[in-house]
C-alpha cells in the first residue's frame, strides 16, 4: 500500500501552474506491505510505479494506492526520493 506524492503545484521557475496543467508525479511512500511481498519492501521507502498499475482506496479521507508489486518500477530509502535503485539493477 502507497500513499501517493501530491500532485506537483509549481514548476522549477516558481510559476504556479493551473490545476488543469498540474502534474501527478508517479511517486510515493510505501505504508504497508502484505505477507506474500517477495521484495524487501518496507513502510517508509519511496517508489515509482507504473501510471496504470493498482487501485486507489480512500481510509479517513487519506489516498492510497494498493499496487501488485510488477507495477513498482524502482525503489528507495530516502524521504526526500534522492535515491531510488532500478529493480533489477542492483543499485
Amino acid at each position: 500500500m502507497i500513499v501517493p506524492d501530491p500532485p506537483v503545484k509549481a514548476i522549477e521557475t516558481g510559476i504556479e501552474l493551473p490545476d488543469s496543467a498540474k502534474v501527478q508525479e508517479n511517486t510515493g511512500t510505501v505504508v504497508g506491505v502484505g505477507n506474500a511481498c517477495l521484495n524487501t519492501w518496507k513502510p517508509g521507502m519511496r517508489v515509482l510505479f507504473s501510471e496504470y498499475g493498482g487501485q486507489e482506496v480512500r481510509i479517513g479521507g487519506q489516498l492510497y494506492l494498493m499496487l501488485p508489486e510488477k507495477t513498482v518500477l524502482a525503489f528507495g530509502v530516502t524521504a526526500s526520493g534522492e535515491t531510488m535503485f532500478v529493480e533489477g539493477f542492483g543499485a
